[in-house]
């Protein structure tokens, strides 16, 4: 109860600003306002707080630092979090606090994206080897930390492997802005691993949590949906989460959540062929990044994005610039999506060749994005006439549900001359059946009694042949059946 708890805190701070316990509660204060009101300026706060009672209280004045950290972090500011978190580390007075401190500059390092202060990400890293149920409620708040470097360092197993303990453990102990946190990075974990009904799944658990709590009610979960509906096609449910998620987070100044959204608007309308929009939108994070110091190309995904809109918009400066950095993130972390991203950039650019982008992407354990370098690639001729991995490309956009990404692959199909999967290749013998029967206009239960199965199977049937033909509707069906038929 956030809220109600600022307004009982006024109250008091009105009644007498130097009392006994007035650290203590700025603490407090500052802690729901960086989710509430103003992040950076909470960090601010407390590092102030914490200024003036420097060598008085060691404990509170660490509790304020590693708070502010936090804080700053909210507020995509690296280098206030990276300073924050060393006073905390100067101000700790035993090995666990000197722990947590180490573990904070980890966190803040590894959004940077340039391979330095190792020994910290390492030291966040380690933390993810612990027992959730064995730590207290403070701890909780690092191993939240943990999963998150976990999944930026692309250790995605064992990322999900802390956060499902950690959900665990935050249910039994009612901890819910750890269940929360631990379910929108699990979304994101399954977002990038082509998982999508199960981010959209995370991603909501994350939203109604926060929202039963009145917590953070800008929240991540917002903009992890929004960008799984950028690539499914679905613009207007894009849209209404980005937009959710922009309201609170712009206004309160949680700049990382605002960059996650932002680049999910950006990748609905690359999808949809308006370069320009995307441009307009990506830009954005490409500035919330320079501000904050957020370089990393592992925390939001957009380089890719931002690379293709300033491609398509003659921006070829800019592009070339965005790829000689993530390239060197690449060489100085050795991680895969950077790499990916950066092969994928050479190619366009003419500096490198389309098949070590492909390579690149097949190493980063990202299916939409492998799919999405073949096509790409061919549509920027950079592939040659190498149409099996379109093929491929428009079965995993096709099984995925990413409509724009495959009604583009079709296309390039049919300027190649080529046809696209036929009915028959995509489908199993008995999703065949159905189609061809519903897509002549039969009923659902004509067609079942035709085939002798249940209703209930012809609509399993359906919602399969939807999902891998990438289409919403029955009246598509008929069409794909007219043009296409069962050819093999």
């Amino acid at each position: 109860l956030g809220e109600d708890a600022l307004a009982v805190l006024a109250d008091v701070f009105a009644g007498d600003p130097d009392f006994p316990e007035r650290s203590a509660a700025i603490l407090l204060r500052e802690t729901i306002r960086a989710q509430l009101e103003d992040a950076r300026g909470a960090a601010l706060a407390m590092r102030d707080e914490a200024d003036r009672i420097r060598g008085r209280d060691d404990a509170l004045e660490f509790a304020l630092l590693s708070e502010a950290a936090v804080a700053a972090m909210l507020g995509a500011d690296v280098p206030l979090c990276l300073a924050l978190a060393s006073r905390a580390a100067d101000a700790a007075r035993d090995e666990g606090r000197r722990t947590m401190a180490r573990a904070l500059r980890g966190y803040a390092a590894v959004h940077r994206g340039d391979g330095g202060d190792a020994d910290a990400i390492a030291a966040m890293e380690q933390l993810g080897a612990l027992d959730p149920d064995a730590l207290g409620d403070d701890a909780l708040t690092l191993l939240q930390l943990a999963g998150w470097v976990l999944m930026v360092r692309e250790r995605r197993d064992e990322a999900e492997r802390v956060l499902r303990g950690l959900t665990r453990s935050a249910l039994r102990r009612g901890h819910t802005t750890a269940q929360a946190f631990a379910s929108v990075v699990l979304a994101e974990i399954g977002f990038r691993r082509g998982r999508w009904l199960d981010a959209l799944t995370d991603a909501t658990f994350d939203i109604a949590l926060r929202e039963s709590r009145a917590v953070s009610r800008g929240t991540l979960g917002f903009a992890v949906a929004a960008h799984v509906f950028a690539h499914l096609g679905e613009r207007a449910h894009c849209e209404q989460r980005a937009a959710q998620a922009l309201a609170y987070a712009e206004r309160v100044g949680l700049w990382s959540i605002a960059a996650f959204a932002r680049a999910a608007l950006g990748a609905s309308a690359l999808a949809h062929g308006d370069a320009a929009g995307a441009l307009a939108e990506l830009r954005r994070v490409w500035e919330i990044r320079q501000r904050g110091g957020v370089a990393s190309a592992n925390v939001v995904w957009y380089h890719g994005d931002f690379v293709e809109a300033l491609l398509a918009t003659r921006d070829l400066a800019l592009a070339a610039e965005v790829v000689d950095e993530v390239g060197r993130e690449a060489d100085a972390t050795g991680l895969a999506w950077p790499r990916a991203v950066a092969a994928r950039g050479r190619a366009l650019l003419g500096q490198g060749a389309p098949e070590d982008a492909i390579a690149a992407a097949v190493a980063a354990d990202a299916p939409f994005e492998l799919a999405r370098t073949r096509l790409v690639l061919v549509e920027h001729g950079r592939l040659g006439a190498e149409a099996a991995g379109l093929r491929d490309a428009l079965q995993t956009f096709e099984r995925l549900g990413a409509r724009p990404w495959a009604a583009r692959a079709r296309d390039r199909l049919g300027a190649r001359g080529e046809s696209p999967p036929s009915l028959a290749q995509l489908l199993t013998d008995a999703e065949l059946r159905v189609a061809m029967l519903v897509g002549r206009g039969a009923t659902n239960a004509a067609a079942g009694e035709q085939l002798v199965i249940s209703v209930r199977t012809v609509d399993a049937h359906l919602r399969s042949i939807f999902r891998k033909l990438g289409i919403k509707s029955r009246s598509e069906l008929v069409l794909r059946v007219a043009t296409e038929g069962g050819r093999r």
